[in-house]
């Protein structure tokens, strides 16, 4: 399958073929057409997790990957990664050896296994799961659910999870003058840990 094929629809569909070919990435981790099908999978998955995953996968383990090779691949996936990740990637096309165990690597990864250098909130929750705990609280604010509210907010405290916080709170105060009494108090706890750490 070409790196460029058309993508796979259908979300099942899609988690479905990316486990298949992650499993066989597994098994037989220098096939370049292996990770580029992966790859390309990847993208039909929502959020960007899968794509790294898969990308520092074939930069991490696939040993025949050619410097050609990984820079198509990152440049075919680029625009889905965050800049900073696509910066820190770069120099690896031409120096293969990312390390097996790095702080690039994510949940989606089954070659490559994230290191403890990274930030304490993205050991427990990665910034597609901040987004996703963001949104809900926003929907649970707009229909006046106060346990689900009550839920995000101690899921922000408990994960020290400032990137869901940051982001329900720049959606709340666009339609209010100030946080309600119980979300600023967090944002006050959150700012706290920052300081303290």
């Amino acid at each position: 399958m070409s790196l460029f094929a058309d993508t796979v629809h259908g979300s099942n569909e899609s988690r479905a073929t990316f486990r298949q070919l992650s499993r066989q990435v597994f098994q037989d981790r220098s096939n370049v057409a292996l990770h580029q099908s992966r790859l390309h999978v990847a993208l039909s998955l929502p959020g960007t997790e899968p794509t790294q995953g898969a990308l520092v996968d074939m930069f991490a383990g696939c040993s025949q990957a050619t410097d050609t090779d990984r820079e198509m691949a990152l440049d075919f996936v680029q625009a889905r990664l965050n800049p900073l990740l696509v910066a820190k990637l770069r120099p690896y096309i031409t120096q293969a050896g990312l390390p097996l165990s790095n702080a690039l690597a994510t949940r989606w990864s089954v070659i490559a296994s994230p290191s403890l250098d990274m930030p304490r909130r993205t050991m427990r929750c990665n910034s597609d799961d901040s987004r996703f705990h963001a949104q809900n609280a926003v929907k649970a604010w707009q229909d006046h659910d106060v346990t689900k509210q009550e839920a995000f907010l101690e899921h922000c405290v408990i994960c020290q999870d400032k990137l869901a916080f940051l982001l329900a709170r720049r959606s709340l105060l666009q339609q209010l003058d100030e946080l309600p009494a119980a979300w600023k108090a967090v944002g006050d706890r959150l700012e706290m840990m920052v300081t303290e750490s």
